[in-house]
């Protein structure tokens, strides 16, 4: 979702010399997993600070892509790794580890297939694909995982 979202917010599909002068910065936090039982502990006086908490994405945005030496090496490292791969890759990008926006981000962001969610309230709702949407969606994934196989939640101490 992340790499739908660079090709989005970042034009790439209108400008795609911008995949090697911008890179997507992603800012997090952390909200409480269970809102409920935040509000219940909250509204009784107890104390909050050890329930469980999940990341979640507050800000993507683009910004100029800025590499130093040691960035430099690594996303040339990931190009000759790629380039002997066979596999054949669209451009570049630079997260905490360098990312590879492959085919099928490029062309979900030209199509814009709406998002679909799924709850046992509604059935099935369909959004449309925007920048707004998209994080919401990432952050509702983590939100779903009660299970954290994601390793996105954790327990303060």
């Amino acid at each position: 979702m992340r790499l739908l979202y660079a090709v989005i917010s970042m034009s790439l599909l209108a400008t795609p010399e911008a995949v090697s002068t911008h890179m997507l910065q992603i800012t997090v936090n952390t909200l409480p997993s269970d809102t409920m039982a935040y509000m219940q502990a909250m509204m009784a006086g107890r104390d909050t600070s050890s329930l469980q908490v999940m990341l979640n994405v507050s800000k993507l945005e683009p910004l100029e892509l800025k590499l130093t030496p040691a960035m430099q090496l690594e996303l040339d490292e990931k190009n000759q790794g790629d380039a002997g791969s066979g596999r054949r890759r669209r451009g570049h990008r630079a997260f905490f580890v360098p990312s590879v926006l492959g085919q099928l981000a490029t062309d979900r962001g030209r199509t814009r297939p709406p998002i679909e969610i799924k709850s046992t309230l509604s059935n099935v709702t369909k959004l449309p694909m925007n920048e707004t949407n998209l994080r919401d969606a990432m952050n509702m994934f983590i939100r779903m995982d009660k299970k954290n196989q994601l390793k996105l939640r954790a327990t303060p101490k």
